[in-house]
């Protein structure tokens, strides 16, 4: 492995200085507002919120993946049924993230296609918690895996639209340790709201409220951030 394309012998020069030129010009781009040191990054407003809205994506995926079994084995199928039902909300997702991500890079929207996704994912999981045990509630999951798995690539090219160098390194992976926190708190409430309500059904309005909020977080990022409107282009705007 080499550091920097310069060093890539494997390329032409010709191709070596595009290259070079391409990344010093996203740089300079991302560091238009000024150049975040690793302890600003940590620190900064818009990695934070970064990093509560990741939290609440994950624990809505996490609470999904958990559970999802026991929620179609009570449509009364077999072990066997209900593993092969289980997998059709994730097929469905697997689509919708390829679909969501070829779109959001041809239109260059990130903030947008998230907040759909978002949505989309509330919706779904607030629709199979009032179908209960029917084949609505299968329908109504897919939908709300269709919105965590598309919101999920418009998610993280938005870090690197305001970091850069140690910064990025250092605020991407803060923003993805707090919010795999999530994969063991989702599982938890789920499994305590489960035990506590011998339902599934006010798990599922949980699931649909992280998700909303993390859409929302996305959408009032702005005003959540104070106002300085410029550095926050990596969660207000698009391009």
């Amino acid at each position: 492995m080499i550091d920097r394309p310069s060093l890539a012998t494997w390329l032409e020069p010709n191709e070596r200085h595009w290259l070079e030129k391409e990344l010093n010009d996203e740089r300079a781009k991302a560091e238009g507002s000024g150049r975040l040191t690793l302890g600003k990054a940590l620190m900064d407003p818009r990695v934070v919120a970064l990093s509560v809205i990741w939290f609440l994506t994950v624990t809505a995926g996490y609470g999904t993946v958990f559970f999802l079994p026991q929620i179609v084995k009570g449509l009364g199928l077999s072990n066997f049924m209900s593993g092969v039902a289980s997998a059709i909300p994730y097929l469905v997702g697997m689509a919708a993230l390829l679909i969501w991500g070829w779109s959001s890079d041809r239109t260059g929207d990130r903030r947008w296609h998230y907040i759909a996704g978002s949505v989309i994912a509330g919706i779904g999981f607030a629709a199979a918690a009032v179908a209960g045990s029917s084949y609505w509630s299968l329908a109504a999951m897919s939908l709300a895996l269709v919105g965590i798995y598309g919101a999920r690539p418009t998610f993280w090219p938005l870090p690197s639209m305001f970091l850069s160098g140690t910064a990025a390194a250092a605020g991407i992976a803060l923003i993805n340790s707090i919010g795999n926190l999530g994969g063991y708190v989702g599982p938890i409430i789920v499994g305590w709201i489960k035990d506590s309500t011998n339902s599934f059904e006010t798990a599922l309005y949980f699931l649909a409220a992280c998700t909303l909020a993390s859409g929302a977080l996305v959408f009032f990022a702005r005003r959540a951030c104070g106002p300085r409107v410029a550095p926050l282009s990596g969660l207000v705007e698009t391009r």
